[in-house]
C-alpha cells in the first residue's frame, strides 16, 4: 500500500476535478428526485404579550412554579378556547382547533406572559392570538390574587415559517457530499493500492535520497 503525500493528493485532485464536479452534480440530481415528494408545510405564528400586575413574589419559589403552570394550562384550556371561539366565527374552527394552535410561555419569577398561536393562515394566527389573549384576561380577572392583567403588545402581524424545508436542504447536501466522497475514494483507491514506483513523481512522496536517474528505453 502506497502512502500519498500532500503534493500528490493535490495533483490528483486537479487532474480528476471533473470527476468531483460530475459526482456532485449527479448526487444533487439524485437528491432532487428523492426529495421531490417530501412535504413542505407553510405556517404562520403570532404572539401576544400580556403583563400581570400581581406581586412578583407570587411567581417565586414553589408557589410561583405552581402559579406559572396554572397560567399556562389556562391559556390552552377548553374554557379559554370556548370564549375565544365566539369572536372567531369567520373561521371554520372548533374549540379543539384553537387549543391545538395555542401555547403559552412564561419565564420563572417573571410577570410577563406570552401567548403564541400557530395557524395555516397569517390573519388567522393574528385573530386567534388576540381572541385567546382577550379570553385569557377575562378568566384571569376573576382571580382574587391578581388585580389586573393587561395586553402589553397585541398581535398585529404573523411570521411565516416552512416546516420540512430545512430537512429537504439537509438531505440534498448530505447526498451530494456522499457522492463526492465516493468519487474521491474511486480516484485514490488505485493510487493507494499500487505499491510500485512507476515514475519520478512517485519518488517525490518518499523520504529517500535519489542518487541518480538511469534512462530506460524499450527495444
Amino acid at each position: 500500500m502506497q502512502v500519498l503525500g500532500g503534493r500528490r493528493i493535490f495533483k490528483l485532485l486537479l487532474q480528476k476535478f471533473w470527476i468531483l464536479v460530475l459526482a456532485a452534480s449527479l448526487g444533487f440530481l439524485f437528491s432532487l428526485f428523492l426529495t421531490e415528494d417530501m412535504p413542505v408545510i407553510t405556517t404562520y405564528s403570532a404572539t401576544v404579550s400580556i403583563y400581570s400586575t400581581a406581586p412578583q413574589s407570587l411567581y417565586e419559589g414553589a408557589v410561583g412554579r405552581r402559579e406559572m403552570r396554572a397560567h399556562l394550562q389556562l391559556i390552552s384550556s377548553e374554557r379559554v378556547a370556548s370564549k375565544a371561539l365566539i369572536s372567531l366565527r369567520q373561521y371554520n374552527l372548533t374549540t379543539r382547533d384553537i387549543m391545538a394552535m395555542t401555547a403559552g410561555d412564561m419565564k420563572p419569577t417573571s410577570t410577563l406572559i406570552k401567548i403564541g398561536v400557530l395557524a395555516p393562515e397569517g390573519q388567522m394566527a393574528v385573530d386567534v392570538a388576540n381572541a385567546v389573549s382577550k379570553a385569557f384576561i377575562e378568566e384571569m380577572s376573576g382571580t382574587a390574587r391578581i388585580t389586573s392583567v393587561k395586553v402589553l403588545d397585541a398581535a398585529r402581524t404573523a411570521t411565516q415559517s416552512s416546516i420540512g424545508e430545512l430537512a429537504i436542504i439537509r438531505t440534498r447536501l448530505v447526498i451530494s457530499l456522499v457522492a463526492v466522497m465516493i468519487a474521491v475514494f474511486i480516484i485514490f483507491l488505485p493510487e493507494i493500492s499500487n505499491g510500485k514506483i512507476s515514475g519520478m513523481s512517485d519518488l517525490e512522496d518518499l523520504d529517500v535520497a535519489m542518487l541518480a536517474a538511469v534512462p530506460f528505453d524499450e527495444i
